[in-house]
């Protein structure tokens, strides 16, 4: 803050703060890679690197909560399109045994698929989580020829 101008300062300090009434879980992510040979007869000539990458995250709300799961092609490009990426999406909460609100999408020859969700919350439950699904097949000659990996939110409590 020093070595901003004086004016700036004071508009940062002087502007009324308004806090966001929702409160964000944290973001699981992983990423999952699979390979294929430009030479099906020689492997050790050329090979092309596949990465998908994925993300599931939710946001709690008095009363309600969004939620989702992401998958996105990452390499050899970001827009490079693979047989099939499916994504699940699953809320639950702290000592649930069946999720309260679910989502899927699916997707054939695509680079990125998303599961949007939302759901109100269960009456005298807290502890909000989601957990997510993702599975993508790799193109003809992949080693693997699919993945599919599990992410997790962690606890979200409100009051």
């Amino acid at each position: 803050m020093k070595i901003l101008p004086k004016e700036s300062v004071s508009l940062y300090e002087n502007t009324p703060m308004t806090w966001p009434t929702s409160q964000e879980g944290k973001t699981g992510d992983k990423q999952i890679a699979s390979t294929i040979s430009s030479n099906n007869d020689d492997m050790s000539k050329s090979r092309t690197y596949y990465q998908c990458d994925h993300y599931v995250h939710e946001t709690v709300y008095s009363g309600s909560a969004n939620f989702y799961a992401y998958s996105k092609m990452f390499l050899p490009t970001p827009y490079t399109r693979v047989p099939q990426i499916a994504v699940y999406s699953y809320i639950y909460y702290e000592g649930g045994t069946e999720p309260f609100g679910s989502a899927f999408s699916s997707g054939y020859y695509t680079f990125e698929e998303t599961a949007t969700g939302n759901a109100n919350l269960p009456p005298g439950q807290n502890g909000f989580y989601t957990q997510s699904s993702h599975n993508v097949i790799w193109p003809i000659g992949c080693v693997p020829p699919s993945s599919t990996v599990w992410l997790v939110t962690g606890y979200i409590y409100i009051g």
